[in-house]
Order: C-alpha cells, then sequence, then structure tokens
C-alpha cells in the first residue's frame, strides 16, 4: 500500500472581532481544503472527501510544525469542503496568529492530508465530491487528516477562514469520537513498519509457493518414473527427454494414456525371431530344405545344393 502524504493550503481571508474580555478564547473557523481539483508535481489531483478520516478534535499547527501549537478544532466536511471550526490557543504562536490577523496579514489554512490509495482516471468523467472532474487526474482515495495549519503563503484560492471572538469555549480532546470517521492512528514510523511486515508476509509467500511447486514437481516425476518402470519403459527402451517432459507436463489420465501407447507402439514393432533354418548351416533333417543367403539362388535336389 502506497501512503501518499500532501499538504494542501487554501488561501484564506481572516478577519477578526474584538474579544469582549481578555479571559474569552478567539476561535476561528474556516476551509481547510476545498475539495476541488488542484494542481501539483505537473499533474491534477482531487481529494475525495467521502470517507476521509480525521481525529473528534484535530490538532493546528504554524506552518506544519509540530513544535508550534496553535489551536484545536472540529473537521466536518460541508458543501463548502473539509471545513474547521477552532479555538486558538493562548501560546506565543497563537497569539501570533491572532495579533498578526488583526493587523491585516492574509493567514491561510492547510489540511496535512495522507491518501492510502490513488485512482488514476485515464479517460471519461467521474464525479468526486459533487464535481465532475475529467481525464486525466488522480483520485486520491482512503484519505486521512492528520493536522490543519495556519501557512504564510498557500496554493489553493477555493476557501476563506475568519478568526472569530465569540461562540463556546472547548478544551483540547483528542479521543477518537467521531461516529462518522474511522481515524487512521498509525505514525509515519507505524506506518513504514506496517508496510515493511507487508513486504515480510508477501515475501514468505512467494517463498511458500515456490517450495509447494518444487514439491508437486518431484511428486510428479516420481509418479511418472514408477509408471515407465512398470510399463518397461526404461533401460534400453528409456523414453527421450522432450517425451519425458511431455508426461511431466500433462495430468495423471494423459500421462497414462501416452504410456500406454508408447508401450503397445512398441510391442508391435518388435519383430519375431528368423526360423533356424534360415540362420544354420547345418544339413537339413529329412524332408526339411535349408536356405541361407549364399544358397538360396543354388538349385537344390533332396534338400542339397546341386554343385
Amino acid at each position: 500500500m502506497t501512503v501518499l502524504h500532501i499538504k494542501l493550503a487554501q488561501e484564506t481571508g481572516l478577519s477578526f472581532r474584538q474579544p469582549e474580555n481578555a479571559e474569552t478564547p478567539r476561535q476561528f473557523t474556516g476551509i481547510a481544503h476545498s475539495g476541488q481539483v488542484f494542481t501539483k508535481w505537473g499533474d491534477r489531483y482531487i481529494v475525495d472527501l467521502s470517507n476521509i478520516q480525521y481525529r473528534a478534535k484535530t490538532g493546528v499547527l504554524l506552518e506544519h510544525d509540530p513544535n508550534q501549537k496553535v489551536g484545536v478544532g472540529a473537521l466536518s466536511v460541508s458543501p463548502q469542503g473539509l471545513q474547521i471550526d477552532g479555538t486558538l490557543l493562548s501560546t506565543e504562536q497563537g497569539k501570533h496568529v491572532a495579533d498578526t490577523s488583526d493587523e491585516g496579514y492574509p493567514w491561510e489554512l492547510s489540511a496535512y492530508i495522507q491518501s492510502a490509495r490513488q485512482e488514476q482516471l485515464r479517460e471519461g468523467e467521474m464525479v468526486v465530491n459533487g464535481v465532475t472532474v475529467a481525464a486525466p487526474i488522480v483520485i486520491l482515495r482512503d484519505c486521512a487528516v492528520r493536522e490543519v495549519s495556519f501557512v504564510a503563503v498557500g496554493a489553493d484560492t477555493h476557501t476563506n477562514a475568519v478568526v472569530l471572538s465569540d461562540g463556546t469555549d472547548f478544551k483540547p480532546d483528542f479521543s477518537l469520537s467521531n461516529e462518522n470517521h474511522k481515524e487512521n492512528t498509525m505514525t509515519e514510523a507505524e506506518q513504514a513498519e506496517f508496510d515493511a511486515l507487508k513486504a515480510k508476509v508477501a515475501e514468505l509467500e512467494t517463498e511458500n509457493a515456490d517450495l509447494k511447486k518444487a514439491q508437486a514437481d518431484a511428486d510428479k516425476k516420481s509418479k511418472v518414473d514408477k509408471k515407465l518402470s512398470d510399463a518397461g519403459l526404461t533401460g534400453a527402451n528409456q523414453v527421450s527427454e522432450q517425451v519425458y517432459g511431455v508426461l511431466l507436463s500433462l495430468n495423471d489420465t494423459q500421462a497414462d494414456a501416452l504410456i500406454v501407447a508408447m508401450k503397445l507402439s512398441g510391442q508391435t514393432q518388435t519383430k519375431p525371431p528368423l526360423p533356424t533354418a534360415l540362420t544354420q548351416d547345418t544339413p537339413p533333417t529329412e524332408g526339411e530344405m535349408k536356405l541361407s543367403a549364399a544358397q538360396a539362388d543354388k538349385p537344390t535336389l533332396g534338400g542339397y545344393p546341386i554343385i
């Protein structure tokens, strides 16, 4: 299984409202990924959002850096794409995002997405995320969201994000309680180990298949050798290597039929021995005629050649 790791940024327009008091956490909402076609590595791609997986609460970082925590949010799929509603933390990075947005900086959202399966549409059209896409295009299937980040520069123009100052407060909770989506809990290291184990299993299965085939070939050879021996087709009557190879390639019924045919053919082609009268030079007994190659053309009288 090939897992594609991709970070998709969205161009965002952020706006802030000042909090009602200093203790009210800053909230934000936006589209982490639009679900529309994008171009990367010279090819066209689209993320299938129909079964995308994510945590009940997703971490929000700055520039995809796990050491720079900005907030926490809840993901959902909306007609606009992959939406996130979250709260900025009181960390230095969280305050930095809020303060710079207040000063007018156009932050963008970027979703870190893993795709476990890639489908290539080489011709025709297909509907993905409610949009008809035309070939050629790569459809990223079985996706999971690792995290969402605020980034300074993005690549997707189909999104918008708004940082709010009102709304409910909540604490970060990374429990896997999303009933509609199953989470991919493996880290990159765990995924690499899992892929290595799968490769080892495939290798062992191949070795086992080779051993079974070798054993089957040996059994077949032993069985054919016994049948040839029982039919007397050994030693001086041994079959050629070509015929032996044919016998090994046949099933039992076909091999039996061929061995019987070869045995019968050998019997019909065996010449009977010549009469002793044709091979001995001793005088024939009374009433017996003696013929040999040397005497066959000579006249005889009473069974004896005339000299």
